[in-house]
């Protein structure tokens, strides 16, 4: 059989997950405004506010950074004492995206309100990773309309990541490490998955 060598699209890096989970309160665009909010203009700074207050964008989705809650508790928080997931330490964000894939795959809870209930839910199972009991009374205790607003941030964050991080990571590797020519040899973990051991040793995936 003929070594392979397949058409594969060009590496395109993935966002940093860092900046494209993590900093909710530097995105203002993760928030869908309510359809028929009245608006004024705030006068210090020149923004636009809702009906409820809150700081938004000329798209109407309410400004992440203006929040008083992200200030108190900003989305890359991770509090001390509180215990490692797998290994791994979280911060709130990465936390709240890794329990959102589990429960809800690519069935995301982004609606305004229909889906509140679920990611206080999902605040609540990703909080004993990342924040103290303090922290999370923080966000609980806060007004409803900031709360969800906050949730719904984290919630977009997570969308984010499930949607189009994760796909591109994995195509990258699998572009890499698994599709590879033949002169160009997959990781040992890789090729014991695939099966290219003993006489397939040398084999790309391609050429079983």
């Amino acid at each position: 059989m003929f070594p392979c060598r397949l058409n594969l699209p060009l590496k395109r890096d993935a966002p940093e997950q860092d900046e494209a989970a993590d900093e909710a309160h530097d995105s203002d665009a993760d928030i869908d405004g309510a359809p028929g909010e009245i608006v004024s203009l705030a006068s210090s700074k020149m923004r636009k506010t809702n009906n409820k207050g809150l700081v938004i964008l000329g798209n109407g989705v309410v400004a992440m950074r203006d929040l008083a809650l992200a200030s108190r508790v900003p989305t890359k928080t991770k509090d001390e004492d509180t215990p490692k997931l797998y290994n791994a330490s979280l911060t709130l964000s990465k936390a709240f995206t890794l329990l959102t894939l589990v429960v809800h795959g690519k069935n995301l809870p982004i609606e305004k309100v229909k889906d509140e209930p679920h990611r206080v839910i999902l605040l609540r199972s990703a909080a004993p990773y990342c924040l103290s009991k303090e922290t999370l009374d923080t966000i609980l205790g806060a007004d409803r309309d900031e709360k969800n607003a906050y949730l719904i941030a984290l919630a977009k964050n997570a969308q984010q990541v499930i949607r189009y991080v994760i796909y591109g990571l994995s195509g990258n590797y699998m572009n890499e490490r698994v599709f590879t020519p033949r002169d160009v040899f997959p990781a040992d973990d890789v090729k014991l998955h695939l099966g290219l051991t003993g006489d397939n040793a040398r084999k790309c995936f391609m050429e079983l």
